[in-house]
């Protein structure tokens, strides 16, 4: 995982880079937008799929396989961004 573009307050870009179980490439994307008294984070991966990763999305729920990884991770930048605020 590479930082590859930052915009403070506004975005933060990653090449990310798997090595297996198929090797691929794909960019991440973190948006952030001011919403009255809170900010909406946007969690964003494209990249291109082969024939395997084709095939898995046909036979495999991939929202249901990863977007328990994606809450996760941005309730862990909630609690990072709310107890900085707090101090």
């Amino acid at each position: 995982m590479t930082i590859v573009d930052c915009q403070p307050e506004k975005r933060v870009g990653i090449k990310l880079e798997f090595l297996g179980p198929f090797k691929c490439n794909n960019d991440v994307e973190f948006t952030f937008d001011k919403a009255e008294d809170e900010t909406v984070v946007t969690w964003t991966m494209t990249g291109r799929n082969g024939l395997m990763g084709k095939l898995m999305g046909l036979l495999m729920n991939m929202d249901k396989m990863c977007g328990g990884q994606f809450e996760e991770g941005l309730t862990g930048i909630r609690h990072i961004a709310e107890s900085s605020a707090a101090k």
